[in-house]
């Protein structure tokens, strides 16, 4: 039987590439996909002025249909019964066009945040998929109501995913949805074999690094531990510390602290890189980190890095926080509890990449079997559909 899928997420397409981007541009190849990040709203109308036009448009990218919503379909939650209307307007609208793309299909509303509960009653679907990608409770404002939205999202779907363990055993206890099921993240293998580290090279050469590189890539926020960062960076100064993507969203403490470690002679900061580009930087580097802050209530200990397989497909060492999902990866990558830890992994790693704690090949290997194509062929395995 065929499907058409339609895709209700909070990223923007062309922005970094999540699980939302991988998993759909490859059920693309096979399915229609629609992906919509809903109306926006009336807070939002300088953007969408910049984005959209009065009635919106789709356009196919990356083997799916990527919705502009229209700027005359924006909401106004301060005004319920006009909110309302719009609500089931741009129901209406990804329901004609799912008929458009493919009449006779059964249709899947795939759905990756609790805030689209409001459209979910309103889009005729076969089959509804809720897919938790994180703690939308703690890592979010209104949390009684998130949870209240999620609540009825996750006992009102046929299949339930979560990219972490923790995540699954939260929704299986908070809502009594056993069926919840977990879907870690992947890698882009293809893209990591097909890019040598010299697609890096004019990228980093806008700063004088030495050989000796420890790596992360991607954004730095409150999630990151900068009191490990700090301790590192000044007690290993032979090896320049290279930090690649946004900073933001730190609170005032962390600021301050980053703002002391950013000044230090073999911290290197770079902006954020094209996606294409992530593999040949981690693999430019002596060994990759993630630093997360697992301290308090930190949403960070929820969640499933995609960094973890991005990382081991370089094939250089990596070390890591000891996050639930990484510790499953303990035979490929270093796990780190306390500072000194950490510094006896990162040098280990520096002076013997092939014993930190395991080979290139093996990482590689990892890697391999953890990649974006074996994901989908589970999720779609899970809910029943050829592929």
């Amino acid at each position: 039987m065929s499907h058409v899928f339609m895709v209700l997420a909070p990223n923007k397409w062309n922005s970094l590439w999540m699980n939302r981007q991988q998993l759909m541009s490859r059920i693309g190849k096979k399915y229609p996909v629609i992906y919509s990040n809903g109306p926006y709203f009336s807070w939002e109308r300088k953007e969408a002025m910049s984005e959209s036009t009065l009635r919106g448009s789709f356009h196919k990218q990356d083997n799916v249909i990527l919705d502009t919503s229209p700027l005359m379909m924006m909401r106004f939650p301060i005004i319920p019964k006009l909110d309302e209307f719009i609500v089931k307007g741009n129901a209406k609208r990804w329901s004609v066009m799912m008929s458009h793309v493919a009449p006779k299909a059964k249709r899947v509303l795939y759905v990756f945040h609790p805030d689209y509960w409001d459209y979910v009653k309103h889009i005729p679907h076969d089959v509804l998929v809720y897919h938790c990608y994180d703690n939308f409770i703690t890592m979010e404002s209104g949390g009684e109501q998130m949870k209240e939205k999620e609540a009825n999202l996750a006992r009102q779907a046929d299949f339930i995913f979560t990219s972490s363990e923790v995540n699954r055993d939260r929704i299986a206890s908070d809502y009594d949805c056993e069926h919840a099921t977990f879907l870690p993240n992947g890698v882009d293998f293809e893209l990591f074999t097909e890019t040598p580290a010299s697609a890096a090279e004019k990228f980093l050469s806008q700063q004088p690094l030495r050989e000796k590189r420890v790596g992360y890539i991607g954004s730095l926020n409150d999630k990151v531990d900068l009191k490990v960062v700090d301790h590192l960076s000044e007690k290993i100064v032979d090896a320049d510390f290279v930090f690649v993507g946004r900073v933001n969203n730190l609170s005032e403490s962390n600021q301050k602290l980053w703002d002391i470690i950013s000044q230090r002679d073999n911290v290197k900061v770079y902006p954020p890189c094209d996606r294409t580009m992530v593999p040949g930087m981690l693999k430019s580097m002596s060994v990759n980190c993630i630093y997360y802050d697992l301290s308090g209530d930190n949403f960070s200990s929820a969640g499933y890095p995609l960094k973890l397989h991005e990382y081991l497909a370089s094939g250089k060492p990596a070390v890591s926080s000891a996050i639930r999902s990484v510790q499953a990866f303990s035979d490929v990558v270093g796990v780190a509890e306390t500072h000194e830890k950490w510094e006896k992994m990162i040098r280990r790693a520096l002076e013997n990449p092939e014993e930190a704690p395991s080979d290139s090949d093996e990482r590689i290997t990892t890697a391999s079997e953890n990649s974006w194509d074996h994901r989908v062929d589970s999720l779609m395995r899970h809910m029943g559909i050829e592929m």
